[in-house]
């Protein structure tokens, strides 16, 4: 098995991680592992495929439109 030193990792990074690792019941090491080895998996094609999902449901909500104004008006309704 190879071994993987990772140089300059921000603190806040490395506290996510041991965060997650401790969620899991998991070393960082295995932690670290499992994550890179997850990302590695996603291809391309997985990422378009889910965009066109998404543009196809987007399509599919006609009469749905939101402006700023719009959205303005309902974040500030009801305050004072």
């Amino acid at each position: 098995m190879a071994t993987l030193t990772i140089k300059g990792l921000p603190k806040e990074l490395h506290e996510r991680l041991k965060f997650s690792a401790g969620q899991h019941h998991r070393s960082i090491n295995k932690e670290a592992i499992t994550l890179l080895g997850e990302s590695l998996e996603r291809t391309p094609a997985e990422g378009e495929a889910l965009l066109k999902r998404a543009m196809d449901i987007r399509a599919s909500l006609t009469g749905f439109r939101t402006g700023e104004t719009a959205l303005n008006k309902a974040k500030s309704s009801g305050r004072r």
